[in-house]
């Protein structure tokens, strides 16, 4: 599905290669490391033993756990923190596939940039058309920073770096019938 076509658009893929994810350092209750400081007072994490099997060994139990930000990656109660990665796809997985599947049912350019716009996963998409017409979106769903949140560092998860929820699709870069007849790209930002 990520190259294909139908009887009337082909359609294409590269990386994408954008900011979707942060990092959020978390501070644990020092009476209780199941809870994090969260706007003002100690939220429980959502957490859940998971069995996991070891090649030649004895399988072992961890616990996973979950904050506002997303999956807990480490938690450590002697130093009272606790790190969580936000990713703006989370929880699309399914919506994302039946993007795919249902491109293959759009007769235009246009309505395959409408269509691109259910995929939350940062992709380069390309499409043509059999009079040769291109289209170009840079897929994917990116997060609303807080003003002074510096994206290359992690970032408090007292609530104050919190995401203001996700820009609309309408930002994303797209271009249609460019002037020259082509489009280049290899697994990168569009620029």
């Amino acid at each position: 599905l990520l190259f294909a076509h139908n009887n009337h658009i082909a359609w294409g893929s590269t990386a994408g290669i954008s900011d979707q994810t942060d990092e959020f350092w978390l501070t644990l209750n020092p009476n209780n490391p199941e809870q994090y400081w969260h706007q003002g007072k100690w939220k429980d994490f959502e957490s859940w033993s998971e069995l996991v099997q070891v090649a030649n060994g004895e399988p072992v139990t961890v616990t996973a756990r979950r904050s506002v930000h997303g999956m807990v990656l480490a938690h450590d109660s002697d130093s009272g923190v606790a790190w969580a990665r936000a990713r703006a796809w989370e929880g699309q997985s399914v919506q994302d596939l039946m993007t795919w599947v249902w491109l293959a049912t759009d007769r235009s350019l246009e309505a395959a940039d409408r269509r691109i716009g259910g995929k939350t996963t940062n992709i380069n998409m390309y499409t043509m058309n059999k009079a040769g017409r291109l289209g170009y979106v840079h897929s994917g769903r990116y997060p609303r920073r807080a003003a002074n949140h510096d994206a290359r560092l992690p970032a408090p998860g007292d609530g104050s770096m919190d995401w203001q929820g996700m820009r609309p699709y309408s930002d994303n870069p797209r271009l249609l019938d460019p002037v020259q007849p082509y489009i280049v790209n290899w697994n990168n930002r569009p620029s």
